[in-house]
């Protein structure tokens, strides 16, 4: 069974504080009934008796001290019931006033919030209508970003495989050079210059030989950590990445077959060189292929941009 609410004995605690303050304190009253009749009965009756017999100075003088004694203290009693009236009168106002000014400044607070509120839910309709069309710029903006790198890279490895190929015909030009020089020197019939002459220009050969080797190596770093760049930029076209795995791939067979062919001279000059010429045209052939790809690819994220 639901308990009926007590009602509130004292709904309003401000009103009743009001109405304190306009009241005199009845302590007031009180003093004031005791000094204007208790005290001039006791002076009355005191005065019949013989008790002021030991002051000097007569009973009127007497009536006249107590007189002006009871005077002051009444006239006390009235400065402080008025400065009290007076301070509760300004406790009163200045609550009025700070309660006037709480108002004011709730229902500006008030109109604040809703100018605000009014604002926000301008801004977010405006963010809600442009929210997908933002995306899908940023989207295609990043992607197409990611593709002009992929391009780069491409780019890049082409060059570096130039590069690596040409050094590599320079090691088999310099090998081809070396089994000429080796034919010479099993002749018999040639002079001793002569021989010192070409052993001179074989050891000339082997540091060309070495020093072409240092910058093949070299480069073949530096197509293995762009071949890196391509599978991380190429996770971003899923479409495409097949393709890409699988030009890394051709890449790196590539780079293995030549390492192996400089290393164990397992090839004669001249049929490295016909190799060399052979793989430039189908590494050519693949690139173009591949450029291909992500430049259509590119060609697309454009269009969806512009759309």
């Amino acid at each position: 069974m639901i308990e009926k609410q007590k009602e509130n004995p004292n709904p309003n605690p401000n009103q009743n504080q009001n109405h304190k303050e306009k009241l005199v304190p009845g302590w007031v009253y009180i003093l004031i009934g005791v000094i204007l009749f208790v005290v001039p009965s006791v002076f009355a009756g005191l005065m019949t008796i013989d008790f002021f017999s030991f002051a000097p100075g007569g009973t009127d003088g007497w009536l006249s001290y107590w007189g002006a004694y009871l005077g002051g203290i009444i006239g006390m009693i009235a400065v402080v019931a008025t400065t009290q009236y007076i301070v509760s009168n300004q406790n009163k106002q200045q609550k009025e006033q700070m309660e006037e000014q709480r108002k004011q400044h709730l229902e500006l607070l008030k109109n604040q919030n809703k100018q605000h509120q009014e604002q926000l839910d301008v801004q977010r309709k405006a963010i809600e209508e442009n929210d997908i069309k933002e995306k899908n710029r940023m989207f295609f903006t990043f992607l197409s970003r990611q593709n002009e790198e992929v391009l780069e890279v491409l780019l890049k490895i082409n060059e570096l495989n130039s590069k690596r190929f040409n050094h590599i015909r320079g090691i088999a030009d310099y090998w081809e050079l070396q089994e000429s020089i080796k034919k010479e020197l099993r002749n018999d019939g040639i002079t001793d210059i002569k021989r010192q002459e070409l052993i001179g220009k074989g050891t000339e050969y082997n540091v060309r030989i070495n020093r072409l080797k240092d910058d093949e190596t070299i480069v073949r770093g530096e197509l293995l950590v762009e071949l890196a760049k391509l599978r991380i930029k190429a996770e971003y076209f899923p479409e495409s990445f097949e393709k890409a795995q699988s030009f890394k791939k051709y890449q790196e067979n590539l780079l293995d077959i030549y390492e192996s062919h400089i290393r164990k001279e397992d090839l004669l000059p001249v049929d490295l060189l016909k190799k060399i010429e052979n793989d430039t045209d189908n590494n050519l052939a693949v690139t173009n292929k591949i450029l291909g790809e992500f430049t259509y690819q590119l060609q697309n994220i454009i269009l969806k941009l512009k759309s």
